[in-house]
């Protein structure tokens, strides 16, 4: 039998590549016939360059940038020798995981440090550059990471703002010329990764859901909205023309909108990609059955997410697909389109918060659902 191992990280527990090797190994232990293939799990978020940087030909550019907070700090991207593509990952740069718990504060972080490693990948000569946006910790609208990559913003009586821009400076915006930045990149494709719909504006843009998972309270939350409102319009001015309502315009705290105004980018699904570099349709047309996972299997998982995808991929090929996560909130056969054959959780009762982060009891109990499975795919083989 051939196998298929994709299963997301337990956020705080266990990586993807720590669960996909748990589960093989297990296989293997039972059954060594067993043929078995993985692919690595990211979200577009802090990790997701490990994919990219585990392809042929691809080396790890390291350099110094600014962190969220305007500190110097050493950051890195993948670039790929033979392509000349590269990947970024705002997570390296401007990544709530740099921050402390009290640092978070969108009216004062930056998406600068990205916009310093967008130069650098112009200036090695790329061609196609790809930003992974998941795990940004600012909601600036892209403005820092413009103004590094050499965007020039003014007042609203002319003067240029020399200040590093932030999610506090937005309201100052009077105008802005990305000429110059315009014409280094007039011959590389930029694309945006994410998997997020949000737009900028309104009660589903970048300030209002995002600006509090950043620490924005509510009277952040209304100045950040104000000032990002205020900064379309002074592109709409510029352009002709409004990308404020296209879909993921409010991903990363507005780096989206940055990337389909101001870089002639597009933006794509994360998980698509991250998929499509470990060839994923090839691996599910040479298996006979899908694992994948991640740590609560429900309605959420269905709707874009990589275990949800990598399923309704395998089950259009008519191959069966198990899940395996740490819970299930939901009677997941209750739920429309549900790509699972099966799904089996680690934690099977009334459990303590503390339990979903112990990653040596959940490596325990991940053996313990592999076995399970193995069992029934024997009986099934039995059977016929």
């Amino acid at each position: 039998m051939k196998i298929f191992i994709a299963i997301d990280s337990f956020k705080g527990c266990l990586a993807s590549d720590s669960l996909n090797h748990i589960v093989a190994e297990q296989l293997r232990l039972l059954d060594p016939q067993i043929e078995i293939s993985t692919c690595t799990m990211a979200d577009g978020g802090e990790g997701s360059l490990s994919v990219p940087g585990s392809m042929p030909d691809c080396v790890t550019e390291r350099m110094k940038t600014l962190d969220p907070l305007a500190r110097e700090i050493e950051s890195r991207f993948i670039y790929n020798t033979e392509t000349r593509e590269a990947w970024l990952e705002t997570a390296t740069t401007d990544g709530l995981p740099q921050l402390a718990p009290e640092e978070r504060n969108p009216l004062r972080t930056t998406s600068y440090g990205l916009g310093q490693q967008l130069l650098r990948a112009i200036e090695l000569g790329s061609r196609k550059i790809n930003i992974f946006l998941g795990g940004s910790a600012s909601v600036d609208g892209g403005t820092g990471m413009l103004q590094a990559a050499g965007a020039v913003f003014r007042d609203h009586k002319g003067e240029v703002i020399r200040e590093i821009m932030n999610g506090g400076v937005l309201e100052n915006i009077g105008s802005v010329d990305c000429l110059e930045l315009q014409k280094k990149i007039a011959s590389v494709e930029i694309t945006g990764l994410c998997d997020v719909t949000s737009p900028l504006l309104g009660i589903n843009g970048a300030a209002t859901v995002f600006g509090p998972q950043k620490g924005a309270d509510s009277s952040m939350v209304q100045k950040l909205e104000k000032g990002m409102t205020g900064y379309s319009r002074a592109v709409d001015s510029v352009t002709g023309y409004s990308r404020e309502n296209d879909p993921g315009a409010g991903a990363a705290g507005g780096l989206g909108y940055a990337i389909l105004w101001a870089l002639n980018g597009r933006l794509k699904s994360g998980v698509e990609e991250i998929l499509r570099i470990q060839e994923l349709e090839r691996k599910l047309d040479r298996c006979d059955l899908v694992i994948t996972g991640e740590g609560s299997i429900d309605s959420q998982t269905l709707m874009g997410k990589g275990p949800g995808y990598i399923a309704a991929c395998a089950r259009r090929k008519n191959i069966p697909v198990i899940g395996i996560c740490g819970q299930t909130e939901t009677d997941i056969d209750l739920l429309q389109g549900n790509p699972f054959t099966a799904v089996f959780a680690t934690l099977n009762k009334v459990y303590e918060k503390s339990l979903v982060t112990d990653a040596a009891l959940t490596e325990q109990r991940i053996k313990f659902v592999t076995r399970q499975i193995y069992r029934i795919m024997k009986l099934n083989t039995a059977s016929k």
